[in-house]
């Protein structure tokens, strides 16, 4: 049966309805809304408080315990025709505070406490690349979001132009300057035209599907995006160098978390060690009783340990210092190293594969970036072109001298290189973002 407490719906965000948000608004939204961002904090939180737990273990442990008693005891003797009881009552109490402190252990808690700071260190990181992989998310949702708006558009205006064409052959026809195919190709074109223009929106409400999800909104939310502006584009990027490249990868979230997991597994492995060397301690304890009760000794109580001499009033001061020494375990601190070591084996291999991604991923990328401003200036072109050409068919058409073939031809030509210079366009910013990011750069850089 379905959970009853899982059917309310989840709490929408604070959107206005009546807005355009921007790329940057849709950030914020983003990283306000998506639960990736909660959940990477809260990973740096609970590595933050591993560390503030080993540093306690250089404190000293003080504890305090409070016994009070009642014994009763009953006797009875006879003897020679004769009897007599007893019953004796006593109460008391009886109070010691204890402390240990380890004073030395030969470097195991100062390994303990590294892998804990290097764990946060990598936690806080994984948290700052959690909110690069986000703004890069929702660039590229909002890239191909306005791609498919665009598209809806010119199919729009396809639809237009088409019809124009389509009521100059009804004219003609009507004229008797026309002829049956030219009219039937005419309302073939239109039809094709309303085609595309829905299909181009199916299009267009999937990638605002797409894009409210990255954000981590309600799919039934309603959120207008403002259009893509039109920012020019540079003209080609610099090349890269080897050193350029090094220094992208080492400010990827990603390497620098995997370079911490790596040192952290590098200290478990000195804490492992540490487990074969011994330890040096210090305790105190002070006692009070105030009680007849007779007692040779008091049991242990949850945590309290049994204490002796409990008769009578006394009080007790002990002090003492030791050192413990690991004799016979059943090899249990040598598979403990073992297994530190092969940790720390897979953290070198972990690191080693993701340089070598990120690497690859820059590489990718600056060559997705020459690639896609060279293919927009390529459909700029075409785009004239087609525009010209257009607009010289439709003339000629309507004059009388031109055929619908070529009015529709145009057309679609039109459409194909529009759609083209506007996928273009937002590949070319896409795979700037996409450069950004494998550069670690994003969020920081304009």
């Amino acid at each position: 049966p379905s959970n009853q407490a899982l059917t309310a719906m989840p709490i929408s965000a604070d959107i206005d309805p009546k807005h355009h948000y921007t790329l940057p608004e849709l950030i914020d939204l983003a990283q306000l809304n998506n639960p990736d961002t909660r959940i990477a904090w809260a990973s740096a939180k609970h590595a933050a408080s591993a560390i503030d737990a080993v540093h306690s273990t250089y404190l000293p442990q003080v504890s305090a315990s409070v016994i009070g008693a009642l014994t009763r005891s009953d006797s009875s003797a006879a003897a020679y025709g004769l009897g007599a009881s007893n019953r004796i009552n006593a109460s008391g109490t009886l109070a010691s505070l204890t402390l240990t402190w380890l004073l030395y252990d030969f470097g195991k808690r100062d390994a303990v406490s590294e892998a804990a700071q290097q764990a946060a260190i990598a936690a806080n990181v994984s948290f700052n690349g959690t909110h690069q992989r986000i703004i890069y998310e929702v660039s590229l949702a909002y890239y191909r979001y306005a791609a498919a708006q665009h598209r809806a558009k010119s199919n729009a205006q396809l639809v237009k132009n088409a019809a124009e064409v389509e009521a100059a052959a009804i004219d003609r026809y009507k004229r008797g300057i026309g002829t049956v195919m030219e009219k039937a190709q005419a309302r073939q074109a239109s039809a094709q035209a309303h085609f595309a223009a829905a299909k181009a929106d199916g299009e267009l409400r999937n990638a605002e599907q797409a894009l409210l999800a990255i954000i981590g909104i309600s799919p039934l939310s309603t959120l207008k995006v403002a259009s893509l502006p039109n920012k020019p584009l540079p003209k080609d990027v610099p090349a890269l160098s080897d050193a350029a490249v090094m220094n992208a990868v080492a400010s990827r979230p990603e390497v620098l978390s995997a370079y911490a997991a790596e040192q952290a597994a590098a200290a478990a492995v000195k804490a492992a060690q540490a487990n074969f060397k011994p330890n040096i301690f210090g305790a105190a304890s002070g006692t009070y009783g105030d009680n007849d009760l007779g007692l040779s000794a008091t049991p242990a109580i949850g945590p309290t340990t049994p204490t002796f001499n409990a008769s009578g009033e006394r009080t007790g001061l002990v002090a003492l210092i030791g050192i413990n020494i690991p004799l016979y375990d059943g090899a249990w601190r040598s598979s403990t190293v073992r297994q530190a070591q092969a940790t720390a084996e897979k953290a070198s291999a972990a690191l080693s594969k993701i340089r070598l991604e990120a690497i690859r991923q820059v590489a990718l990328a600056h060559n997705e970036v020459t690639s896609s401003l060279a293919a927009y200036e390529a459909a700029k072109e075409v785009l004239a072109a087609s525009q010209v050409s257009l607009d010289a068919a439709t003339a000629m058409y309507r004059k009388g001298i031109g055929s619908v073939t070529a009015a529709t031809t145009a057309a679609s030509a039109l459409l194909s290189a529009e759609n083209a210079a506007s996928d273009a366009y937002s590949a070319a910013m896409s795979a700037l973002v996409s450069l950004t990011f494998a550069t670690g750069q994003l969020g920081t850089m304009q």
